[in-house]
Formats: structure tokens, C-alpha cells, sequence
């Protein structure tokens, strides 16, 4: 953790131009909103992979299935 004060630390988003504008782009986040996109992120995968697997499950029932 560091000892100085948060004045000087630039939150949002923002793009290095060390690299280009894909792998450049930064965003920087406080304790809470960090929290905040870490449980997002948490529930939307997790549905994301959900619906996933009901897509899978149900295309290998259609191609396994005859008439």
C-alpha cells in the first residue's frame, strides 16, 4: 500500500501511447469501484457461461437426436 495521498492519481480511463490504442488502454479504479467491476464481472461470467453451456448441451442433444 502505498503512503501517498490519492491526489496525484488519475482515475478513469486512459490510453498509454507506448503501445497502441488496444493494448494501451488503462483504466484505473478506486478500492470500491475495483470491487464493484470485480463483482460484475464475477456474475456476468458466470451467466455468460451458464447460457454457454445450455447452447452446447443443446446442440449436441440435435445433432445426437434421430427422427
Amino acid at each position: 500500500m502505498s503512503t501517498q495521498p490519492d491526489a496525484h492519481i488519475h482515475y478513469g480511463v486512459w490510453i498509454k501511447w507506448d503501445h497502441n490504442a488496444i493494448a494501451g488502454s488503462t483504466i484505473n479504479l478506486s478500492s470500491r469501484s475495483d470491487n464493484f467491476l470485480t463483482a460484475f464481472l464475477a456474475l456476468f461470467v458466470g451467466m455468460a457461461g451458464t447460457a454457454a453451456w445450455k447452447i452446447l448441451a443443446f446442440s449436441v442433444h440435435q445433432l445426437r437426436a434421430t427422427f
